[in-house]
């Protein structure tokens, strides 16, 4: 349910993004963990890389040896 904005420091991760969420999970009001995704778009980020990831939009980050980033998420609930 919220908006998310980050900022690689040093390192890299890899994030995918979107698809249709497979297995799902639901751990609290809007948040739900997914088993997988298919259809989803991978991103390789490094440093100085952004990226936004609107609210709702299914997304996973793997990091295979370290990775410091920014992140800003807004703290107001979701608007229905």
């Amino acid at each position: 349910g919220r908006d998310h904005v980050l900022q690689v420091i040093e390192g890299s991760t890899l994030y995918e993004l979107g698809g249709t969420p497979k297995g799902i999970k639901q751990l609290g009001p809007g948040e739900w963990h997914a088993t997988s995704s298919e259809g989803s778009k991978s991103v390789m980020l490094g440093k100085g890389d952004m990226l936004v990831i609107p609210r709702g939009t299914l997304h996973k980050r793997s990091t295979e040896d370290s990775v410091t980033f920014m992140l800003i998420s807004n703290p107001a609930a979701a608007k229905s």
